[in-house]
């Protein structure tokens, strides 16, 4: 019994310290996405200013949950079409939903609160998030 008691704890630090961390995030230069605070935001803005001159373009957007799982949504841009990829598979809540869409567009929605980003246009419906990022004002 107290082999495998060890043996579980082992495998649980193991898991705990292979998590992709938000320092770790931001500083291989994913837009991230914490509790009321966006770092990284230039590089989103650089994305989308790459979109706007239809140049190729990617980015990583990772969303921490209240519990410090990360979700990832990648934007790739190929000059016509947005390839979002959304994976909550790391989330221990998140339903393991791993998913690929292509999609026209980002499109842009001001409120009192917040700047928000949606995708438009896509070609099959998108499970991930609806709001790819909200950037608070």
């Amino acid at each position: 019994m107290k082999p495998i008691l060890i043996l579980c704890s082992l495998l649980l630090l193991a898991a705990c310290s292979t998590k992709y961390s938000s320092d770790e995030a931001i500083k291989k230069g994913d837009v991230v996405l914490l509790v009321r605070k966006v770092e990284n935001l230039d590089k989103f803005q650089d994305f989308l200013k790459n979109l706007s001159t239809k140049r190729k373009s990617k980015i990583r957007i990772t969303a921490y949950t209240i519990e410090g799982d990360p979700i990832y949504t990648d934007l790739e841009y190929n000059g016509k079409d947005l390839l979002v990829s959304y994976d909550n598979t790391n989330d221990a809540y998140g339903g393991g939903v791993k998913e690929t869409v292509q999609c026209s567009s980002l499109q842009e929605k001001k409120t009192d609160k917040e700047t928000e980003y949606h995708v438009a246009g896509c070609r099959e419906p998108f499970r991930g998030r609806s709001v790819i990022l909200a950037v608070p004002n």
